[in-house]
């Protein structure tokens, strides 16, 4: 036999454990001449990007230094400043400014950071402080984008840009104003504290300012001027009864959105000097006056502490119980048009009262007040005297042990319905004008009447028992002329 030898160049042969032949081939073995080079990309390939320097970004009389091309730029250590200058001027738009954990030390110096009319511009990851102007500057600027850059020390307005503006996960901390930002901008989860006898944040229209912590500053905490801007989810923390927590201004200013904000320890709480704006769920408790609105708004006021006054048409709901100071009204409604929801919760004069109502409506047209419980006030617990009122409706509400009147209303047209007077000192349901409503109520243990209507008034599906608690011959419910009665249950 003749054996035949075979020739493999570029290939190995190999006799596989299990009785197969695999091919695996082995590379060139010839490689091409001349040096080996690197296969792998350097930093500067993976992301380019410029130290600020004197050689790369040289300065001039009015900055230290200046951005006068559009790319990424970064500091590569701290930078003091130097008197009458600025730090880094921008000239062009389309600019990456890291600042790299680093810090722009003013001593003293201009501003901080120069934006000289130019758009898309970031500025990131940095410290800002003790610049005798301001941190960031650049009025003219728009679509710029500053996150994680923490300010302190500025005496004059810390960032001052222009429209369509982000900012997000940066604080300023003992400065006169805070951020500054033009229309359709979006300022979110910053801080400013510590200061801001200016605004700590004014916006335009258009903008957002949500989840910021605002805190310890002695002006306005947030400042909104134009139309269509939300502001939600926010802390403002005042510092005395100068301070001002959200103010909506300017006649102009309206169907902006103030909602779902904890405002505390100022002066005015939440002021509208305009109409035509939304207001809900704020807590709003602490300062000196709560609530400064403007006529004109839609208001869903969220109840957090009495004495209140509501001077304007709103739906005003409990944030739960709470407990008046003695002799002193718990609620005072002074608008027409106003809802009160106790939400199942209670107003509650404070024990030794001898004075004061639970709520009090004199002279007003369409209040409701309903679902809840108002009881030991030094007063009547609802109170309407004169000027009488038109058109109010008592919807399910308790009225327990109170001084004088249950429920105590002039005027005509009220309804009171499904209501209970219990234990109160003298009548337990008044109703003393005429064409009233007076239906499916209980009024027991009351010290005079159980239930008083006026002429003409419907009196139906009422329980009404053992009233008179001051044994002067009174009934339980009192009889009226040309008044309706159903079928009631008076004993």
């Amino acid at each position: 036999m003749r054996l035949h030898m075979l020739k493999f160049s570029r290939s190995v042969l190999i006799l596989a454990t299990l009785g197969g032949l695999v091919w695996v081939s082995a590379g060139d073995l010839n490689p091409p001449p001349g040096a080996v080079t690197p296969t792998m990309k350097t930093l500067a390939d993976v992301e380019p990007r410029i130290a600020i320097n004197a050689t790369n970004t040289p300065g001039d009389v009015p900055s230290m230094y200046r951005i006068t091309q559009s790319g990424s730029y970064y500091l590569t250590g701290n930078i003091t400043g130097m008197p009458g200058r600025s730090g880094i001027r921008i000239l062009t738009g389309e600019v990456t400014l890291d600042l790299n954990g680093f810090l722009l030390e003013g001593a003293g110096a201009e501003s901080a950071i120069v934006l000289d009319s130019v758009s898309n511009v970031v500025i990131k990851n940095g410290f800002i402080a003790n610049w005798n102007v301001q941190a960031i500057t650049g009025a003219n600027s728009t679509g710029l984008r500053i996150e994680n850059v923490h300010i302190k020390n500025i005496p004059g307005v810390s960032v001052f840009v222009g429209a369509e503006t982000v900012i997000h996960d940066s604080n300023i901390e003992n400065s006169f104003s805070g951020f500054q930002v033009g229309p359709r901008s979006r300022i979110e989860r910053c801080d400013v504290r510590g200061g801001s006898a200016g605004t700590a944040i004014s916006v335009s229209t258009g903008s957002l300012v949500a989840n910021c912590l605002l805190s310890g500053n002695s002006g306005v905490g947030i400042s909104v001027f134009g139309v269509g801007s939300v502001i939600k989810n926010n802390v403002v923390s005042g510092s005395g009864s100068g301070s001002i927590g959200i103010v909506v201004s300017g006649v102009d200013s309206t169907s902006n959105r103030i909602e779902n904000n904890h405002v505390i320890g100022g002066g005015v709480g939440i002021g509208i000097t305009s109409a035509e704006n939304f207001v809900s769920g704020n807590t709003v408790i602490g300062n000196t006056d709560n609530y400064n609105f403007a006529a004109g708004n839609k208001l869903n006021i969220l109840l957090c502490e009495i004495p209140e006054s509501i001077d304007w048409p709103a739906n005003v709901v409990l944030a739960g119980s709470l407990t008046a100071a003695v002799n002193s009204d718990g609620l005072t409604i002074r608008a027409d048009n106003v809802t009160v929801d106790l939400a199942g919760h209670a107003l509650i004069g404070s024990a030794g009262s001898t004075t004061g109502q639970g709520i009090s409506v004199n002279g007003r047209t369409n209040v409701e007040i309903k679902n809840g419980t108002i009881r030991n006030f030094g007063g009547n617990g609802i109170s309407e005297s004169f000027p009488s009122g038109l058109a109010h409706r008592i919807i399910d509400v308790r009225t327990v042990s109170n001084k004088a009147i249950g429920i105590s209303l002039q005027g005509s047209a009220h309804l009171v319905k499904g209501c209970t007077a219990h234990g109160n000192a003298t009548v337990g349901i008044g109703l003393f004008g005429s064409g009233n409503r007076v239906i499916g109520n209980s009024a027991f243990l009351n010290g005079a009447e159980g239930i008083i209507a006026g002429s003409n008034s419907l009196i139906d599906k009422n329980s009404a028992y053992n009233n008179d608690q001051l044994a002067a011959g009174l009934s339980n419910i009192k009889s009226c002329p040309n008044c309706t009665f159903g079928l009631n249950h008076a004993p």
